[in-house]
């Protein structure tokens, strides 16, 4: 757990390019993204908020409360946090979809656009973190050692869908979502969990067992909800 930080050190923030941070907004509910910084803007928050939502805040909301930086140099820090800009500037206007889809080839490493169809229809505020990071040339995970239908993932997927049927989102896209029901789904405690321990790309029992112990220090800090 060396490498994941509360925001009471804001030294400690300042001194890294990107750093991937996470909160929990509501209980039993954690939100995860991407902090980068450049020497004109600052430190901005970008994060897929919902379906087609894409945010670059520049106020870090209230509900996160742990941060990890990625185990690498600095100057690949830099690039890492150039792509995340890359990728805010060609998807804000239309947003990024939400869907279960493999963060893998999610963006175009050239041009940051988010690439859509005919098996990626979207991300979630969590593959959305490890999408950022592949394309930008740092693979945190290795997916494929990630299990598919872990108990409640269907359900949460279930959930997601109805709560986007309710907004009237297109059908052609709920149709989408109910095709890949059952797909895996990636935590937002284990991406957390790969930021701390990779390079090289971290296997999902690892990321597991770590991510539990992140998701106790959230919710054992005093403003926890």
């Amino acid at each position: 757990m060396d490498r994941v930080f509360t925001f009471a050190d804001q030294s400690a923030v300042a001194g890294h390019w990107v750093a991937v941070a996470v909160g929990e907004p509501n209980p039993d509910q954690l939100h995860i993204g991407i902090i980068h910084r450049d020497r004109n803007t600052g430190l901005q928050f970008l994060h897929l908020a919902w379906h087609c939502r894409l945010r670059n805040d520049d106020k870090r909301p209230d509900y996160l409360s742990v941060w990890v930086p990625p185990s690498v140099p600095a100057e690949r820090q830099r690039i890492i946090a150039a792509f995340c800009r890359r990728v805010w500037r060609k998807n804000a206007r239309d947003g990024i979809p939400y869907a279960f889809s493999n963060p893998q080839e999610s963006f175009n490493p050239a041009t940051a656009a988010f690439l859509i169809g005919p098996t990626r229809f979207g991300l979630t505020c969590a593959s959305f973190v490890f999408a950022v990071f592949d394309a930008a040339g740092l693979r945190l995970a290795e997916y494929e050692s990630w299990p598919v239908n872990r108990p409640g993932d269907g359900q949460w997927q279930e959930t997601i869908i109805g709560q986007l049927e309710s907004q009237t989102v297109g059908q052609a896209h709920i149709n989408h979502l109910r095709s890949e029901i059952g797909a895996v789904r990636y935590r937002p405690e284990e991406v957390v969990a790969s930021t701390a321990l990779a390079p090289p790309p971290l296997a999902f029992a690892e990321a597991e067992q770590l991510g539990r112990r992140i998701i106790s220090r959230i919710r054992s800090l005093p403003d926890a909800s």
